[in-house]
């Protein structure tokens, strides 16, 4: 039994960095110059490509992280590796932003011809002038050497990759913590 659970932490090792090899390859030919490949793909395969990828991190936090994932939605023409490495980004930093026992809801929803994924949590929040700043290289609101400020910089680089806008504030529902929101266009005609 040993060598089965040895096997299979090979196995997730050496998918992952197969997985990082293709993020850090896409994002390179973004860097240089050229477009993003796109595919059209169900937002639900993002959303729990996503989750699988952050779960761990949350349970080690003891963060609860919740989804809710409307039904019906159109599908979206993107990068599935990188967008989904925007996600996990903006998840992670949710759940940095909360103490244990905190939660970090991914939301998607579709609107006017465009799909928006949010992540919303009730951790320590953000002012105003720092979510005007969050997407800037080398920005962050986290202790030294707890973040490089290049997470949110990166998703917004793919975000605009894809035509899409990425917005951070504070909640707008009165209760304290930070929502993260990214739209792409939806395509047209299409629904899972």
């Amino acid at each position: 039994q040993g060598d089965e659970r040895a096997s299979r932490a090979v196995a997730a090792i050496a998918d992952q960095a197969d997985r990082i090899g293709k993020i850090i390859r896409a994002l390179l030919t973004l860097a240089r110059g050229g477009k993003a490949t796109l595919e059209h793909v169900r937002p639900a395969i993002i959303v729990n490509d996503a989750l699988e990828l952050v779960r761990h991190r949350f349970e080690q936090a003891g963060v609860s992280l919740k989804e809710n994932v409307d039904r019906d939605l159109p599908t979206v023409a993107c990068d599935p590796k990188l967008f989904t490495q925007v996600l996990v980004n903006l998840l992670l930093n949710a759940c940095d932003a909360c103490e244990a026992g905190g939660t970090a809801l991914l939301r998607v929803v579709a609107s006017d011809g465009r799909v928006g994924f949010s992540v919303i949590d009730d951790g320590q929040g953000i002012s105003p002038e720092d979510a005007a700043r969050a997407a800037q290289p080398f920005f962050t609101t986290k202790a030294p050497g707890k973040g490089t400020g290049l997470g949110l910089a990166i998703a917004n680089e793919i975000v605009q990759h894809h035509n899409g806008t990425l917005r951070i504030a504070a909640r707008t529902d009165g209760k304290r913590g930070t929502e993260a929101r990214v739209e792409i266009a939806a395509v047209e005609g299409s629904h899972e």
